[in-house]
């Protein structure tokens, strides 16, 4: 896979193992800016600046882009301090109510996989425990000062995601409380009793934590990164692979790996497979006899990689124009799908607008909102239809990539 020369250092600095890089004497002021600017957009800049900062490079780095990326290492450094003194609060509290508590993403991986909590940075503390667990882990969590933005009953959360509405506190990180990992509207059924027998044990601060097991941390991160979040954490995501797999060893077992994608369902293998095969291509990590096992059955395979590639290296930071059904409405729809496009939009069931508008399911009240709803679309979407309707380049290469985009998204979440 082919990257420009700024990417291509990029790459190499994730690397903990890489082999010596060319000869980059050419590297203008406006590459080394573009160089800190990309570590940044892709939340890697703590790991860029550990890798220049231990190793011998073949080119001087100037110190103001050691300056500026020390600066991201140091305030990521402080900042997961702190998330780690709450999440051993938090840790702490709901043990003491006999309720078992899974670590996930973040703070594992900081501890865990990447062995320094400074490399690994985060926007929130996940925490995954039983759905039957949920009614006492939110009376817990409001106990100790906690509070959430909207009142749902934890039936209606459950039914729309995968985890509680976020949990917040002053001076303190967003708080989410997973029941499952994937979303249920997702086409993937993880299955969740045995992800709970497979946890184990692990270390922090002289106390043990459940976190997923080696294979079933793999499959959530490869499941994350491309179907839940369409590559919206860019490198950072195939960091956390990259480092797993590194750390993991001869510990990963692939075979349960591919066994437990399997039983999750085509779209897991999928997902799997597309990552595996990312931090293959772009790390040259091995994948031992694996991949072409997981290839799917498909002639457009070279094509969907070219997209999930260009969304992961390159579009950190594009502009947003709105939802990606505006950019089908305006690109690629005949006349009658615009009108149907539009209509749904405009006028969505009755169930869609009570979760829209958290309305109480049954109730004639919901028609009276069908008004708001037209009043919410126009004013969200204004914006959106005068830059298109004006043609210009920015609002052309938006409707182009969000179309590439559900082209890759519908094919991961496919069925055979």
């Amino acid at each position: 896979m082919q990257t420009d020369k700024v990417l291509d250092l990029l790459l190499h600095c994730i690397r903990p193992d890489c082999p010596p890089i060319g000869s980059m004497e050419d590297f203008s002021d406006l590459d080394w800016d573009r160089f800190v600017q990309n570590s940044c957009l892709h939340k890697i800049a703590p790991l860029v600046y550990s890798s220049l900062s231990s190793r011998v490079l073949p080119i001087t780095v100037p110190k103001a882009v050691l300056k500026r990326l020390h600066s991201e290492y140091q305030s990521t450094a402080m900042r997961n301090l702190r998330v780690y003194s709450q999440l051993i609060k938090i840790i702490q509290a709901l043990n003491g109510a006999n309720i078992p508590v899974i670590l996930l993403k973040g703070m594992h991986l900081a501890e865990s996989i990447y062995k320094n909590i400074a490399l690994r940075s985060m926007c929130d503390i996940d925490l995954l425990v039983r759905e039957a667990d949920l009614s006492r882990t939110t009376d817990v969590l409001l106990k100790n000062g906690y509070s959430q933005k909207e009142c749902l009953s934890i039936e209606d959360q459950c039914k729309r995601h995968k985890h509680l509405v976020p949990f917040t506190k002053r001076n303190a990180i967003p708080l989410e409380i997973h029941h499952n990992i994937a979303n249920p509207i997702k086409p993937i059924a993880v299955k969740m009793g045995r992800l709970w027998q497979r946890a184990h044990n692990v270390t922090i601060d002289g106390k043990n934590i459940l976190c997923l097991s080696p294979e079933d941390t793999i499959l959530h991160l490869c499941i994350h990164a491309s179907l839940s979040h369409e590559f919206h954490y860019g490198l950072m995501s195939l960091c956390d692979i990259y480092y797993a797999i590194h750390s993991y060893g001869n510990n990963l077992d692939w075979m349960r790996l591919e066994q437990y994608a399997s039983e999750w369902g085509e779209a897991a293998r999928r997902c799997l497979w597309l990552m595996l095969s990312l931090v293959n291509g772009l790390l040259n990590m091995p994948i031992p006899n694996m991949l072409q096992r997981l290839e799917p059955d498909s002639s457009a395979l070279n094509h969907l990689l070219l997209i999930a590639k260009d969304e992961l290296l390159y579009r950190r930071g594009d502009p947003c124009l709105g939802s990606r059904k505006i950019a089908f409405l305006w690109g690629t729809a005949e006349f009658w799908d615009k009108l149907a496009v539009l209509f749904s939009r405009l006028f969505p069931s009755m169930e869609e607008m009570t979760s829209l508008y958290r309305i109480a399911p049954g109730t004639r009240v919901t028609c009276l909102y069908y008004p708001i709803r037209i009043k919410d679309i126009i004013q969200r979407h204004a914006y959106t239809a005068l830059q298109l309707s004006r043609g210009n380049s920015a609002s052309k290469d938006w409707v182009q990539r969000e179309n590439k985009k559900a082209v890759l998204y519908d094919w991961l979440a496919s069925g055979p």
